[in-house]
């Protein structure tokens, strides 16, 4: 997997992941205490290399682990 497919899988993931808790990307961004705009841009899939320490901070805030996000698997 290509680092930009894998960046867009992440993205949609995480979307997948906030839209499930019922989170707007504000909210999500507030818990994580990251910028919305980052939210917004990773979903997007708008940043060419994910930060670690940011991911786990959104996954965290999920409840979720970081590998949840990488995962291709359908969020039910």
């Amino acid at each position: 997997m290509s680092d930009v497919t894998q960046i867009s899988a992440v993205g949609t993931s995480l979307r997948a992941h906030r839209i499930k808790a019922g989170l707007s990307r504000t909210e999500l961004a507030h818990l994580a205490k990251v910028n919305q705009r980052t939210v917004r841009r990773i979903e997007l899939g708008q940043v060419r290399r994910a930060n670690m320490s940011t991911l786990r901070a959104l996954a965290a805030a999920l409840g979720i682990t970081p590998a949840d996000l990488v995962q291709a698997e359908e969020v039910a």
